[in-house]
């Protein structure tokens, strides 16, 4: 028996779910080696090229995979505004709820500066455009000795292309079709070509808020510990980013349902 694509996307694939989380933990690998040693991975450095990173790889694999089930999203929509108001719902309460909790609970633990000149300074409320996709990546005092530029969250770039690419999506109709090209069908084929799981843990699901909470969890590590190699960061930071995005992903559930 044939199965269309169509019909593997009208369920919810625990497989996706399961390759999404793999991919969350390859971006916090290339991460390691960028904010330990300001170095490309061993993907990277071996290729010579950023886009052939093993990050690069993985977030070509959430682009790809978002594109299928938000043009279905779009398609099972009764109106545009519909589509976008669904998408908001998905992208907004995680980025209001993560800029919060770092400008108002990371940075004041993690500032070198007292607390009066952290709180006072108008960096640190500007840090709050991260909510609305408006990419602000320092906070006064936070990570300013660390080997990477003091970046609080350097994975937030993607979230205005993401939210930009629903509003193509929405508007501009060959975009669909472009998106389809983007990424290797070979995908496709792994996770919707072979039998499905019936059931997998919850925790599969919190790939999107791993992928939010990873890099500050790692930079907190090296502002901590002063000095890491890359592989200790990435084993270390692993565990952690799975338990606080599962509890991201939780808390979040709750907060939208």
């Amino acid at each position: 028996m044939t199965i269309s694509l169509e019909d593997r996307l009208k369920d919810h694939s625990y497989i996706i779910d399961i390759l999404r989380f793999i991919a969350a933990i390859c971006v916090i690998f290339t991460h390691s080696y960028a904010l330990t040693i300001n170095s490309g991975d061993p993907l990277e450095r071996l290729k010579g090229g950023y886009c052939t990173a093993l990050s690069g790889f993985a977030v070509a694999v959430f682009f790809f995979i978002s594109g299928l089930y938000v043009t279905k999203s779009l398609e099972n929509s009764a109106s545009i505004g519909g589509f976008l108001l669904k998408r908001c719902k998905r992208i907004f309460p995680q980025m209001i709820v993560l800029s919060l909790v770092t400008v108002f609970v990371l940075g004041p633990i993690l500032t070198s500066l007292p607390l009066k000149a952290y709180f006072t300074s108008k960096q640190t409320y500007l840090y709050l455009l991260n909510s609305i996709l408006i990419p602000i990546h320092d906070l006064p005092g936070v990570f300013t000795n660390n080997p990477y530029l003091p970046t609080v969250n350097g994975a937030l770039w993607t979230m205005p292309y993401e939210f930009v690419s629903y509003l193509l999506l929405a508007f501009t109709p060959l975009f669909a079709v472009a998106m389809l090209f983007l990424f290797p069908y070979f995908i496709l084929t792994v996770s919707l070509g072979i039998p499905q799981l019936k059931k997998a843990p919850q925790i599969f699901s919190s790939s999107y808020e791993m992928y939010l909470v990873g890099f500050p969890i790692q930079q907190t590590l090296i502002y901590a510990t002063g000095n890491m190699t890359p592989l200790s960061n990435w084993l270390i930071a692993v565990p952690l980013d799975i338990v606080v995005g599962y509890i991201f992903y939780i808390l979040m559930k709750r907060i939208i349902r």
